[in-house]
């Protein structure tokens, strides 16, 4: 809140405790919604949230996906940027850069840069809970536990925790499952459960992140954990099924009875229990022939695990887990289909199709029911988690080589740059020289074709390292 005057600092923190839920926008916005909204009660967690939740502790596929998930999410960092006038003055002019999403976003962002109109908001309480998280858990670990309730769940809530001026400084995470009830525009109140503990909370004081449920929007949300719940339960009984098999599972290899027309008395079928395993049980006697003189038959049991598929089944749940949340499957290790090409794009993939999408629905959350409550004219954005295209990027500047530093192809070669090549273009072969670009200090950055013997032995250097990089 720096830089805000006493006066805005007081409406912003009356316009944070102040009910969502007055009695004017319950009676115009909500309309023929009313008779829904107006309920006295608000909606409750299904009764499977908290198995749900488990499966991250049962599952493997379960928690090796929402884990991937949640550790890329967790480590994202986010930038806040305001706007300066030439004046100096904060812009308030910035709704549409808020609104604007992704790569719009990152463009308007990057032409207020080049104009020198941008600043970045280096010290922010925002930044501080981010990173700080609250007393008992990081902000790494919050966001974590976030990331992971909004893919199997889809409700994230937070309670608000503020300092003396009424600012929110750390958020308190609060399993789905906790919440007993939300809030409606005649109760504004989360009712908080666990076991014997009941609590009311104001709506202003939690911070409810929902994917929206397209049955019943204006209830609970709707994650990933119940659309695949019957795959994560068909995984885990073929995996008890298997360790039960080598657990005997109260069931003998084999059964031994008298044939058909006889009968053995329980005397002498103790005998012959007895005489069996004598003659048959133990290393010793193993592959060894009994032989007897009377007529007995042997009915082996067995399970053909071949023949009830159990491989194939479980291969084809952990694909469609996988494939529910988006994961390629080579982040995992699994490249029965893949090829070079499909390895290099699954990071690619997995942050453009999977995070990318997570972060824009939590940065409109922030920036839109959070950071007005210490300015309104903050832009929130994060550092993008799509890896650079090296591929892309190499064959621009292969084809157009002159328009490149010798440290930019260092760098794009993962080598550190060099003092001697700061201000030394490429060039192609033998071809006259480029006009000289003049550099800060008024003198023309020097081109390949006039350096002096040392640089040029090392500019060779450089370029064949770069050919065997290549």
């Amino acid at each position: 809140m720096n830089g805000l005057p006493i006066k805005n600092r007081m409406a912003l923190a009356l316009k944070a405790l102040m009910s969502p839920f007055d009695k004017e926008s319950a009676q115009q916005a909500y309309g023929l919604l009313n008779n829904v909204l107006t309920t006295t009660r608000g909606s409750i967690p299904d009764r499977s949230t908290a198995e749900l939740l488990n499966s991250f502790n049962t599952s493997p596929w379960v928690r090796a996906c929402a884990g991937r998930v949640a550790d890329a999410m967790a480590a994202v960092q986010w930038k806040l940027y305001v706007a300066r006038k030439p004046t100096g003055q904060i812009r308030s002019d910035i709704r549409h850069i808020q609104k604007a999403h992704g790569a719009e976003r990152r463009k308007l962002i990057k032409a207020l840069d080049r104009t020198g109109e941008l600043d970045e908001v280096p010290t922010h309480l925002f930044l501080d809970m981010m990173a700080e998280g609250n007393p008992y858990f990081t902000g790494r670990d919050v966001r974590w536990l976030a990331s992971i309730w909004h893919d199997l769940i889809g409700d994230v809530f937070f309670i608000k925790e503020r300092n003396a001026m009424k600012a929110t400084s750390a958020l308190w995470p609060v399993p789905p499952h906790w919440v007993a009830e939300t809030p409606t525009p005649s109760a504004p109140f989360f009712r908080m459960a666990r076991g014997a503990w009941q609590q009311m909370v104001p709506a202003t004081e939690v911070l409810w992140i929902q994917n929206p449920n397209p049955v019943d929007p204006y209830g609970r949300g709707t994650g990933l954990g119940k659309a695949i719940d019957d795959e994560i339960a068909l995984d885990e009984y073929a995996a008890k099924h298997s360790a039960a098999f080598f657990k005997n599972s109260a069931r003998p290899d084999l059964i031994v009875m008298p044939e058909a027309g006889s009968q053995f008395s329980d005397a002498d079928q103790a005998r012959f229990q007895q005489f069996w395993n004598e003659q048959l049980q133990g290393f010793w006697r193993g592959f060894k022939p009994l032989f007897v003189k009377t007529p007995i038959k042997v009915q082996t049991l067995e399970q053909n695990f071949r023949n009830m598929q159990m491989k194939e089944l479980r291969d084809q749940e952990r694909d469609t887990i996988m494939q529910t949340w988006g994961i390629p499957p080579e982040l995992f290790g699994v490249v029965t289909s893949s090829n070079r090409s499909t390895i290099d794009m699954a990071p690619f993939i997995m942050a453009t199709y999977v995070l990318v999408p997570r972060l824009e629905r939590l940065r409109d959350t922030f920036q839109y029911k959070l950071l007005p409550e210490y300015d309104q004219n903050i832009i929130l954005d994060y550092v993008s988690p799509v890896p650079e295209d090296r591929i892309f990027k190499q064959s621009v500047m292969q084809g157009k080589p002159e328009a490149f530093y010798a440290n930019e192809f260092r760098a794009l070669a993962g080598m550190p740059p060099v003092d001697e090549l700061e201000d030394v273009l490429m060039s192609v072969g033998s071809a006259a020289p480029a006009p000289m670009p003049q550099g800060e200090g008024g003198q023309a950055e020097k081109m390949v074709g006039e350096l002096d013997d040392d640089e040029a032995k090392q500019l060779d250097r450089l370029l064949l390292k770069m050919a065997k990089v290549r």
